[in-house]
């Protein structure tokens, strides 16, 4: 009778394997829209006791008859799912190896709330430290798991930081999300009339900003033509006709004898090319004047571009190829805000399904390193893939497969059936024999 009890449970653990087997097929099907979601499947292995005596197992139907198979759940996590385009400035997908890296609980120091996710679809979500003032507030980064996405904040100049942390965005209705800059520096570019008669001079107003300043400033910029052929002293006063804040002689180069440039009177560059002014609140900028010249032609006035601005609001932020976060400010300006890290492992699928499409860390997964898109790795390697801003990856369900195995499971299941069904025929039998 042993034999025949051994027969229920092989056909127990065929009903409870392809019971899984049509739950992914089920779950894979509903997900086929999911965004960054990753297909499961289930894989089956004999479940074989060996024969023979085994310590602590009493029961000869438990230690020596054939027990059917074992179904386990695998997630294929490094699968590339096809890269979707959308109209979405907080959508960003990544094709190649990696993950981005989100956490359940902003700020928290504890490592089992870190998660990772191939789901690129951010939403802006706002919190208030002061409830319910809601004069200043936090935007953050979430997905659909409902995590927060992190990253490497950037500095003012530029520079990324190297501590990962939540992306957090200060807004407030009271002030300006981003102060203004002073200018420093200053691109000017002008033809001056190589005509000009020695002692004349010719100018007009440049602008620039001081700290924090909502408009523009303006200071007077004039040539004096001297004696010297190709000689000038460009000043810097406070107004025109005014107080003269800065002045340097400034020679352009003649031309060499025969040349186009001499024919048409013009002298190149001019030496040095840096002008530094200091203005009355003590503000210094300097001017690069590499871009002007000097030709036999009327004065062109100068095109400036400086590095100051006014005070701004944040009006968008949106994610651009390299994986930067940037920040579009009502004053014209677009500054990078955070980098994302594409964080990757020793082995991908080693990770364990958590919320929505993130996934946890497991010891099977290895060691942790990142790279950036269009960078390196810590260690200098090349980038193991990039990121596509304005996208998504689509779930990796393969519809076709999946129905086609629905079927197979569906027979599997009915052909499990059968095994208990004869089975019970055949124990009824045995009893029926002793009658």
């Amino acid at each position: 009778m042993s034999t025949l009890f051994g027969n229920f449970a092989v056909g127990v653990n065929a009903l409870n394997g392809e019971s899984k087997a049509l739950s992914a097929i089920s779950n894979n099907i509903s997900n086929s829209q999911t965004v960054g979601y990753k297909s499961e499947r289930i894989l089956f292995s004999d479940l074989l006791t060996s024969h023979g005596d085994q310590y602590g197992v009493s029961a000869p139907e438990q230690r020596s008859f054939f027990h059917g198979m074992r179904a386990t759940a695998d997630y294929m996590i490094s699968n590339q799912g096809t890269i979707t385009p959308t109209d979405r400035s907080l959508d960003i997908a990544i094709s190649g190896r990696g993950f981005f890296p989100t956490e359940t609980t902003p700020g928290s120091t504890d490592v089992s709330d870190l998660r990772y996710t191939r789901d690129g679809n951010f939403v802006k979500k706002m919190e208030y430290p002061n409830a319910p003032d809601q004069t200043n507030g936090i935007m953050r980064l979430v997905n659909n798991s409902g995590n927060y996405l992190m990253g490497y904040p950037v500095s003012l100049t530029g520079q990324t930081t190297t501590v990962l942390q939540p992306i957090e965005i200060n807004t407030s209705t009271a002030a300006p999300e981003l102060a203004g800059r002073a200018t420093t520096t200053m691109t000017y570019q002008a033809n001056i009339p190589s005509a000009t008669e020695t002692g004349d001079s010719i100018g007009t107003n440049v602008t620039y900003y001081a700290a924090n300043s909502s408009s523009p400033s303006k200071y007077w910029v004039e040539w004096v033509k001297t004696a010297d052929d190709n000689g000038w002293t460009v000043q810097a006063r406070d107004t025109e006709g005014g107080t003269i804040l800065a002045s340097q002689d400034v020679t352009f180069e003649t031309p060499a004898a025969g040349s186009s440039a001499e024919a048409s009177g013009q002298g190149n560059t001019p030496t040095p090319s840096d002008f530094t002014v200091t203005l009355g609140n003590g503000q210094q900028i300097t001017m690069d004047l590499s871009k002007t010249t000097q030709y036999a032609s009327d004065f062109i006035p100068p095109r400036t571009t400086d590095n100051g601005y006014p005070p701004g609001d944040l009006e968008d932020i949106g994610f651009d190829d390299q994986g930067f976060l940037v920040g579009s400010y009502s004053n014209g300006q677009e500054l990078k805000l955070y980098r994302l890290p594409i964080m990757f492992f020793n082995n991908d699928d080693g990770l364990k399904p958590a919320e929505g499409q993130d996934f946890s860390y497991t010891a099977d997964a290895g060691d942790m390193s990142y790279y950036y898109s269009g960078g390196t790795t810590p260690d200098g390697q090349e980038p193991l893939g990039g990121v596509t801003p304005y996208a998504v990856e689509a779930s990796t369900t393969d519809i076709a497969s999946e129905f086609s195995n629905l079927i197979i499971s569906q027979r599997a299941y009915q052909m499990a059936t059968k095994i208990i069904t004869t089975t019970d025929q055949m124990t009824q039998t045995a009893v029926n024999s002793k009658q």
